[in-house]
């Protein structure tokens, strides 16, 4: 009887697999219905390349207010902030997490004058996944 044994570029793969299921778990988005006082805002989870989470921001902005975008992880700190003043915008960020205990990022979109916030949450959480493969020899 031959017994099979996990290579590491399998184990990567299942790892890739499991965080691949995760941050598509953890995706946000939001719409402002029936409010035209608020932009229209979605985030996105798009995928994941070299390791790193591809997130997409769409923003539609109806009113001529200027809106700030601000990115925040777990702790509070600020690792993305940008006025806004286009009508359309998408625009894409990739968050590499080296630090696996922040496992939080916080988009908030403000209107410049009136003050009101947009809050959007990312969370993600490790799973293991693991796969037994029985091949007839």
């Amino acid at each position: 009887m031959k017994k099979q044994f996990n290579s590491t570029k399998a184990s990567v793969v299942r790892f890739g697999t499991a965080i691949v299921l995760l941050f598509t778990l953890s995706t946000a988005s939001a719409t402002s219905v029936l409010n035209n006082d608020e932009p229209f805002v979605a985030v996105k989870y798009i995928g994941q390349v070299e390791q790193r989470a591809q997130f997409q921001l769409d923003l539609i902005n109806d009113n001529d207010e200027t809106v700030f975008l601000t990115i925040q992880e777990e702790d509070g700190s600020v690792l993305y902030r940008e006025k806004i003043a286009k009508k359309i915008l998408t625009k894409k960020f990739e968050w590499h997490n080296t630090d696996h205990n922040s496992s939080k990022l916080i988009f908030t979109v403000t209107g410049e004058k009136s003050k009101k916030a947009q809050v959007f949450e990312v969370n993600s959480k490790v799973r293991t996944v693991q796969d037994v493969v029985i091949t007839k020899m």
